[in-house]
């Protein structure tokens, strides 16, 4: 009769005896599962498993344990316990054969191959009538199998998983695991068909494999442990480690709150969150998605804080996800989102998450890092305060399993695409509330990502919140019918709610804040044409903000002005993408100081961007300069006109865009130059058909008005030539559109309703994207959205001394890893160059070797400048302290 302590799970150096046994390992897993179903889970989740399964909550918790712990059990096979020689020659000394085999095979094969035969055996020992129902069998073995990111379809050799002494001694290692964990293994779960069930189950059992192998809380157990004993003190160890690595904490609200409770600073709610108010408590009690499409200023965020909010408390969801289009919007929010939870939650422990790749340079997020691991010599529980970022949650792939966090609508998508551990994502997100913004900003390619993300999350009991100024109609349909729904059959009005439950959907408008008409302006598009306008409106003053589609049309309108003097130098302000990430910083906390909310705003001045400022910054102008961009978007932009409470000189005290359009007659039709690298041409053809002849707008009836003529069906060209051009340019886009959406396709895992098996829906999810590489070939990367090639490079100083973060600062060693404290500082010195000239021979450059160890560096180039300047292959840039960076004295054309 096999020894279980003959089995290792792990090993710790080459002494004999010094492993983990494979029993205690799995206990630890299993019982850590119990204590996260216990502990960890909400009431909705664990609803969800009980189910499914069909069985008591009693009966549910022990098969979900008993589930994850069976996870190694293909370690107690010639192909695992090979490894260690110690442990091979014991094992052949109590009969265990090894025979000779030539391809490895992961142990998580063999445990997604011999385990519905071990689950079939249990069940049919203890009762001949009943026994596992075969198809869950194989469906669980691929889930449980998968347990390191992958799910397995390849089959191992008899010699790798062994003969019937192997089969034997794992079936009974199963036996005691079921004993310890009190499975009632007569009673066997049903067949779900639910492909999500198993999702969310490969979530739990790999974050419990997490937990179950932290050493720092499941110690290797002494050689001689008694069983009994080790089962005991296991589940006291899980306690503690769930408690301790920030699972606990926090609970859904035991009622609901009103508006005016959950913000007692808003006096007088505005009528979008009024109406949120209401219609919360129509909506079913069922998981739901509401989309509210208002204009800039209408409080749509509150309305989506308080649906969280709402659902927390009926629904007991697991928290909320707040998923936006930037870092920039991402950190703003998390701010928001950080004195909400403060003054909604003051006597629980809430662990917070600001989640993308830019984190660590997030002053808030870092301050809130601080304050809950101190440095030496502080007090945890007198800094700590009600919210903690628990550290064990840090990597981005561990951060939605948070109860809360914000971050960006790329760190959700993950969980859709066919990455390693994208079911963890998904587990994640399970039965939380997740708030998507800036929703009409999605190209085809990532709403198509979108869409099979709202599939999933429908799927796994997520309600949902969807923001947006305006959508196109088939959009709109296309996103609410993703969720399940349909959308309702007539139309409320602009601004409007319109929600989805089941086969329930309704739509409700509400007054808009603000009426207002704004008057336009055309411009030719030349800088001496703007340079002079402005020198005329800026005669009594007035600030603006001159909005271009690219870096090199903002560097060249900021050296016009600035050579022209049309304000004072110190009152023209340049922002966009190409400064490092501490320049860019300073020159947004400059711009928010100049002209956001509560700023003190100059007498006369101009700022000049790209179209960062669409989204990411609360600022707030008394003209609005833009290129032409699609309609939508140029009507994000003029969000920014008149947003705030303030004194505006004559001409400008009524809300003004000046759009600079490239001229066109009958005879010719209009040339965008460098525009239609970054926006379609025919958006672009039917945006200035739209705008043309517009002299004024009229906010906000006109919004949804304006993006139909754009994005709708219908469209009246005004000659032949214009409309030829227009049927190029559809073609064109058509072809975009397809092989966007072919890409989106290929990379996405399967909808939770694909046709077939649950087993046969994951076997599907086979590619293994890279999700953190971008050196890689598009098609190995799991791609959240389809952009330009990048390069991330690292501003660096070369000095006599040597390669310096700044001029007078000390040599740096990049063969060292960095600490945090030096990687941080070398993240402020970054940016993202696009321009193809330079991309691949920068991407060429190998990485040091210090980097390479450091996840925040690995994919970064160091890029030193001699005296503002570094060479690039044939190319010389320029670190220019005004305009960024320059390449070769030409921008290149970029998205800003």
């Amino acid at each position: 009769m096999a020894r279980f302590d003959l089995f290792w799970a792990k090993w710790r150096g080459k002494r004999k005896g010094d492993f983990h046994p494979l029993l205690f390992h799995t206990l630890d897993v299993g019982v850590v599962a119990r204590e996260l179903w216990q502990s960890g889970l909400h009431e909705a989740l664990r609803r969800f498993f009980v189910s499914e399964l069909g069985l008591s909550r009693r009966e549910s918790i022990a098969w979900i344990s008993f589930f994850a712990a069976l996870h190694d059990i293909g370690k107690a096979s010639p192909a695992f316990q090979r490894q260690s020689e110690p442990a091979r020659t014991t094992l052949q000394e109590h009969g265990f054969q090894f025979r000779p085999f030539s391809e490895d095979c992961p142990h998580g094969i063999i445990t997604t191959h011999v385990l519905p035969d071990i689950l079939r055996a249990l069940s049919e020992a203890e009762d001949e009538a009943g026994g596992f129902p075969p198809e869950s069998g194989r469906a669980l073995g691929l889930v449980v199998g998968g347990h390191h990111g992958t799910f397995y379809t390849k089959k191992p050799g008899p010699r790798q998983r062994g003969e019937r002494e192997w089969t034997d001694a794992r079936l009974r290692l199963a036996a005691e695991l079921a004993k310890f964990l009190r499975v009632p293994v007569a009673n066997a779960p049903r067949y779900s068909p639910n492909a999500a069930f198993y999702v969310l189950l490969a979530g739990l059992t790999c974050v419990a494999d997490w937990i179950g192998s932290n050493e720092q809380h499941f110690r290797y157990a002494p050689k001689g442990t008694d069983p009994e004993h080790y089962a005991k003190c296991a589940r006291q160890r899980a306690r503690e480690a769930v408690k301790a690595l920030g699972w606990t904490g926090w609970k859904p609200p035991a009622s609901v709150a009103t508006f005016a409770e959950l913000f007692p600073s808003i006096q007088s709610p505005w009528a979008c969150q009024r109406q949120a108010e209401t219609l919360a408590r129509r909506l079913p009690r069922a998981a739901s998605l509401v989309l509210i499409e208002a204009p800039m200023g209408e409080g749509k965020t509150e309305a989506a804080m308080f649906l969280a909010d709402y659902w927390a408390a009926t629904l007991k969801q697991q928290g909320c996800y707040f998923a936006l289009p930037t870092q920039a919007t991402s950190n703003q929010m998390f701010n928001r989102v950080k004195q909400f939870i403060g003054g909604r939650y003051p006597d629980q422990m809430v662990n917070l998450q600001l989640v993308h790749g830019g984190s660590l340079l997030s002053e808030e997020f870092m301050e809130l890092r601080f304050r809950t691991y101190p440095e030496e010599g502080g007090s945890l529980d007198d800094q700590r305060g009600n919210m903690a970022v628990e550290e064990w949650f840090l990597p981005k792939k561990r951060s939605l399993l948070a109860s809360f966090g914000v971050g960006t609508i790329d760190q959700a998508l993950l969980a859709v695409l066919q990455t390693r551990h994208f079911f963890v994502r998904l587990f994640g997100l399970a039965h939380k509330t997740i708030i998507v913004d800036e929703v009409h900003a999605y190209d085809t390619y990532m709403s198509t990502l979108l869409e099979r993300m709202l599939e999933w999350l429908r799927a796994v009991g997520c309600s949902v919140v969807l923001l947006s100024a305006t959508l196109p109609a088939q959009k709109r349909r296309r996103l609410l019918q993703a969720f399940g729904g349909q959308e309702p059959t007539y139309s409320a009005g602009y601004p409007q709610i319109t929600w989805v439950a089941g086969d329930e959907s309704e739509t409700v408008s509400f007054p808009a804040v603000q009426r207002r008409e704004l008057s336009i302006h055309h411009l030719d598009g030349s800088v001496a044409d703007l340079v002079e306008r402005l020198r005329e409106m800026l005669k009594n003053g007035g600030c603006v903000a001159v909005i271009c589609n690219t870096v090199g049309r903002a560097q060249e309108a900021y050296q016009a002005l600035r050579q022209q003097q049309v304000v004072e130098p110190d009152d023209l302000q340049i922002l966009h993408s190409r400064f490092p990430y501490s320049e860019r910083e300073q020159r947004e906390n400059l711009a928010l100081t100049s002209f956001g909310k509560g700023g003190v705003r100059p007498r006369a001045a101009v700022l000049v961007a790209t179209q960062i400022i669409e989204q990411s910054l609360d600022l707030d102008f008394d003209l609005i300069v833009t290129d032409l961009a699609p309609a939508d978007l140029v009507l994000q932009r003029a969000g920014r006109l008149h947003r705030h409470e303030n004194v505006r000189p004559d001409p400008l005290n009524k809300p003004t865009l000046w759009l600079r359009m490239p001229d066109w007659t009958d005879d010719q039709v209009p040339d965008f130059g460098t525009y239609q690298r970054i926006y379609d041409r025919y958006i672009l053809l039917r945006s200035y058909v739209a705008l043309r002849a517009r002299k004024s707008i009229h906010m906000p009836e006109d919004l949804p008005i304006i993006v139909e003529e754009v994005y709708g069906d219908e469209v009246t060209w005004p000659s032949l030539k214009l409309k030829q051009a227009a049927d190029v340019a559809w073609n064109d886009m058509q072809q975009a559109i397809q092989q966007e959406k072919s890409t989106a396709k290929g990379n996405l895992i399967p909808p939770p309703d694909d046709p077939g098996e649950p087993r046969e829906v994951l076997e599907k999810i086979s590619r293994n994207l890279e999700e953190d590489n971008p050196d890689l070939h598009r098609s190995l990367q799991a791609l959240t959205r389809l952009t330009e090639p990048s390069v991330q490079v690292v501003c660096l100083v070369e000095t006599k001394a040597g390669i310096a973060l700044e001029a007078d600062g000390e040599e740096v060693d990049m063969s060292i890893r960095p600490t945090a404290v030096q990687t941080r500082s070398f993240l402020r010195q970054a940016m993202t160059i696009t321009d193809k000239r330079i991309v691949f021979t920068l991407r060429d450059q190998t990485v040091p070797s210090g980097w390479k160890r450091t996840p925040a560096l690995r994919h970064h180039r160091p890029l030193a400048f001699s005296e503002g300047k570094a060479s690039v292959g044939e190319y010389v840039l320029r670190l220019d302290p005004e305009l960024g960076l320059i390449v070769d004295d030409e921008c290149p054309v970029t998205n800003g």
